[in-house]
């Protein structure tokens, strides 16, 4: 066995929770919903094998639970561990665990992220409770007092991005949580609040996005929220359609939101985005032309709104009554920007059919 001594501390909070060797959390709700226990602890030595980590946990404040001993011990089976000999790491760890008793009685840790490192199985947390705007109520639900300590932990940790996997949309605190991010002076933070509040569909995001675009651009974590704003955000108000196509249109407008912008719209299936769709059915960009026929069509044909639920079922492709629809439509509804000779008759159609309907203007 080999010996590696690391200096500094990563700060977790350790959630102990039942049905244990099968289950991943993947949100705070899951946390909450499975623990049996919530603790903050502190791992100072743990032996990393091929097949097993091993370590103990000194708890130092129960936030969930009775009877929670003092220490725990954690055996916890794993594929991907230090290959060779097994490896003792002398590092401090404070945070939050999931873990739960084994069909033996013991407790083992519920991954709460991605991979097979021992990273994946807690969520960073500050040392000590939360302050400053990540303070929260002695009455707070776990879910709230969670998503608080994460993200603090996430701050200090300087991997925030990972917040936007564990947030949960109901709850209370993650309109407040990504408020703080995006208020930052942090650009990364910056990046992932407003990544969040779209990703969440909050209203007045459009706001902070047309505020933060011009400053963040070189920022890494940038891509998170073009990819939110293209895949997520579907905000289908009159006002909030408005206020994206004027996005869209605008000179200023970075090219990459740009297009996300646009297969945002495209997803609505709405009336109040028809006129930024009859523009780009004469865009210089063929692409712009075929995604307005997409668009279009499908508000025609009275498709569903597409949301990141409906993808994998498909339903947004389930088209109902439509004063608009017609055979005609039906026959020549675009669902794809296909190849070059499959695009010029598809924008042509759409071009005249607009043309002929003065009345959806």
């Amino acid at each position: 066995m080999k010996t590696i001594k690391t200096s500094g501390t990563v700060s977790v909070i350790i959630l102990f929770a039942s049905s244990i060797l099968c289950l991943r959390a993947s949100t705070l709700s899951d946390a909450a919903m499975h623990a049996d226990a919530v603790v903050a602890g502190s791992v100072t030595t743990r032996v990393e094998g091929v097949t097993a980590t091993t370590f103990d946990i000194t708890v130092h404040r129960v936030l969930k639970g009775i009877d929670v001993p003092a220490t725990v011990h954690v055996s916890h089976q794993w594929n991907g561990g230090t290959q060779g000999p097994a490896a003792t790491f002398d590092v401090t760890v404070k945070g939050i665990w999931l873990l739960g008793k084994t069909p033996s009685g013991n407790w083992d840790v519920i991954p709460c992220r991605s991979g097979n490192s021992f990273s994946s199985l807690f969520y960073p947390a500050s040392a000590a409770s939360p302050g400053g705007p990540y303070a929260y109520s002695p009455g707070a639900s776990l879910v709230d007092s969670l998503a608080f300590e994460v993200a603090a932990g996430l701050e200090a940790l300087g991997s925030p991005q990972d917040l936007l996997g564990v947030i949960d949309v109901a709850a209370a605190s993650t309109p407040v949580v990504l408020g703080i991010f995006a208020a930052s002076k942090d650009s990364s933070l910056q990046a992932v609040g407003l990544a969040g509040m779209l990703q969440t569909n909050q209203a007045g995001t459009l706001t902070v996005l047309s505020h933060l675009s011009p400053v963040l651009g070189n920022e890494p974590n940038w891509t998170l929220v073009v990819s939110a704003l293209r895949d997520s955000w579907r905000d289908t108000t009159p006002t909030g359609i408005g206020q994206l196509s004027a996005l869209v249109a605008a000179a200023s407008t970075p090219s990459d939101l740009r297009t996300a912008g646009i297969r945002s719209l495209m997803a609505t299936h709405t009336a109040e985005s028809l006129p930024l769709f009859a523009e780009l059915l004469f865009a210089s960009n063929p692409d712009e032309q075929m995604e307005a026929a997409i668009a279009i069509s499908a508000f025609v044909n009275g498709c569903n709104t597409q949301t990141p639920a409906t993808v994998a079922s498909l339903g947004h492709l389930n088209c109902g009554v439509s004063p608009y629809k017609s055979s005609e439509t039906i026959a020549h509804q675009v669902f794809g920007l296909g190849s070059a000779s499959d695009q010029a008759p598809a924008v042509a159609f759409w071009r005249t059919w607009w043309a002929s309907h003065p009345g959806v203007h």
